[in-house]
């Protein structure tokens, strides 16, 4: 029997075969995609025919959508329901107002709310089955198309990036991630499993993850990286695509407008760009002058992420917001241990978005929870750092893996990959924290050795290696073709599994 599937923020390579393999082979007929506006044409040329095309770019500011299609409206009952995701979709517009003027949280509210309807009448239209997403939805209108398929108990399959080459987890649930069923076998790890490792057992330089890398890198060159930006923008005119630069290509809200209804001109764009690095700079300030030599004792080290991004904002859901993990780790703790807290690098880079999830007043709050919240230059070495812990917090960050690697008891406060590694504990309530600091405390600190080969192979049984999400575009690990098969591969045995 033929479904019908939605697949959002794909690209046309290699997604574009993926559609097609997936509708002969598995009976999955695509009636809606949101493409990226660079691949527009790809879609259009497809022999994809009665598919709705929308751009990723009209969708940041709730446009694009079929004109013929009213949205639907919610009831108390739903919106009951889904309170928990309202306010996480609340949190991430953030990244809309990055000033925090523009965007009230009544007009932030309707927005989410009305993004909700419309996916909710979409789905009814055409009559959709199955969400098929290259990575978890955070973008607002991709996390708002979540919610709306998980009202009308439709299937969402998504997939959970890994810092390991162009590997992936394809998973259902964004608050959790379930591993499939593992049976030992004589396969060994992968080359670049184990060297990574390998890497995360010496020094931080040798350690450090590809991203960071790559921020520091684009950090280093930013203003080559504007220029560059100047370019393209000049292409556009000499190819005389008006419309993608009468506007500036941004999803920030206009003072006093609304996105759905307004666009940010060029002038308030140079504005509140430069409003930003000022911005920038202030928190940077303020924060140095936070750090102090921290008391020598027992500590914690609280791994701050950077923000906004998926890894926080759903992936940590109430945690999302790191003043509740602070005050929690205060109450609970013992009172002779100090946490001290580690700013991310990349929240203080002006290639990224920092400013719209950080201010003076959010360190300030931290500040205030306790004598015992010290803070730390985000240049120390995490390593370092890790070594002299009792055990480090952080939400779902890469330094949690790094930390059980090196023996430190790694908390975790939302949905993470390595979840199932050996001194990696999940903490979602008091409860759980009490009986988890209790194991903790009692752990032979000289002999923590586990057997983490057979935990990283679980893990990696689970992987699907392909280059399908723009985070991937530079990697070299694996072709257009494996690419395609493999993605195939893995949502068809999913649709197996669940009987779809």
């Amino acid at each position: 029997m033929m479904k019908n599937a939605l697949y959002v923020c794909a690209l046309a390579d290699p997604w574009l075969d993926v559609m097609k393999q997936l509708r002969d082979e598995c009976l999955l007929e695509p009636k809606y995609v949101v493409n990226w506006r660079a691949d527009r044409g790809e879609f259009h040329k497809s022999d994809l025919k009665g598919v709705f095309q929308q751009d990723v770019e009209e969708a940041w500011r709730g446009m694009g959508f079929p004109a013929d299609i009213k949205p639907l409206s919610i009831d108390a009952a739903e919106y009951k329901s889904i309170a928990y995701y309202i306010l996480i979709g609340i949190r991430m517009m953030d990244r809309l107002d990055p000033q925090g003027k523009s965007f009230s949280f009544r007009d932030r509210e309707d927005f989410f709310i009305e993004l909700i309807g419309r996916w909710l009448a979409i789905i009814q239209t055409y009559d959709i089955d199955i969400v098929i997403a290259p990575t978890v939805p955070h973008r607002v209108f991709d996390y708002a198309l979540y919610v709306a398929v998980k009202m009308k108990e439709k299937k969402f399959i998504t997939f959970h990036l890994i810092p390991l080459g162009s590997n992936t987890i394809l998973i259902d649930d964004i608050d959790n991630l379930v591993l499939g069923k593992f049976e030992k076998t004589d396969q060994p790890l992968s080359n670049e499993m184990t060297e990574r490792i390998a890497s995360i057992r010496g020094s931080y330089e040798d350690g450090m993850p590809y991203y960071m890398k790559a921020h520091i890198s684009k950090n280093q060159f930013f203003f080559l990286t504007k220029v560059k930006e100047l370019a393209e923008k000049l292409t556009r005119i000499k190819n005389k695509a008006w419309n993608e630069i009468v506007y500036p290509n941004t999803y920030w809200v206009p003072k006093k407008g609304l996105p759905n209804y307004s666009r940010m001109g060029w002038f308030e764009y140079v504005k509140v760009s430069g409003l930003n690095l000022l911005r920038f700079y202030s928190n940077k300030s303020f924060y140095s002058n936070l750090v102090k030599q921290h008391q020598n004792r027992a500590y914690i080290l609280v791994a701050l992420h950077y923000q906004p991004e998926e890894t926080s904002c759903p992936s940590a859901g109430f945690f999302g917001n790191q003043i509740q993990l602070l005050r929690f780790l205060d109450e609970m703790l013992p009172s002779d241990i100090s946490i001290l807290v580690k700013e991310h690098k990349a929240q203080f880079f002006k290639t990224t978005e920092g400013v719209a999830s950080r201010d003076r007043n959010y360190y300030q709050k931290m500040a205030n929870i306790s004598q015992r919240v010290e803070f730390l230059h985000s240049s120390d070495d995490p390593f370092s750092l890790i070594d002299g812990a009792m055990a480090v917090a952080t939400l779902t960050g890469t330094i949690g893996w790094e930390s059980a690697i090196r023996g430190t008891p790694a908390l975790i406060f939302g949905r993470t990959w390595y979840g199932s590694l050996p001194l990696v504990y999940r903490v979602e309530s008091k409860a759980e924290f009490t009986l988890i600091w209790e194991e903790i405390i009692s752990l032979d600190r000289n002999d923590l050795s586990k057997d983490f080969e057979s935990a990283h192979l679980q893990i990696q049984s689970n992987f699907t290696n392909a280059i399908h999400y723009k985070a991937f575009w530079n990697n070299t690990d694996v072709d257009k073709e494996s690419s395609v098969k493999n993605l195939v591969n893995s949502i068809k045995s999913y649709l197996v599994r669940n009987g779809s």
